[in-house]
């Protein structure tokens, strides 16, 4: 069942979209994973990655005045760390 209020589905589609753009925009950039410190897996859904951001910024309340990209890399890096050489 969805939690979105009614009335509120134009928000949610923005929020929904602006995460799967980070998500492309972060697998766009695989050959620079290692200055992002974040590896996500090919089959990571945008649904995840929404789940993953919104449980992070739970656990993570001061980190949430920053630009919405960096509060998704962050996440993401929390989760997704790349591999240590």
């Amino acid at each position: 069942e969805s939690k979105i209020r009614r009335g509120r589905e134009l928000e949610a589609g923005v929020c929904t979209g602006f995460f799967v753009a980070s998500q492309h925009f972060l697998l766009s950039l695989r050959s620079a994973a290692a200055i992002y410190g974040v590896c996500v897996p090919d089959d990571v859904k945008p649904d995840q990655v929404l789940r993953l951001f919104l449980k992070w910024a739970m656990a993570h309340p001061e980190d949430l005045n920053q630009w919405a990209g960096v509060g998704v890399v962050l996440a993401l890096a929390e989760v997704y760390p790349c591999p240590s050489k």
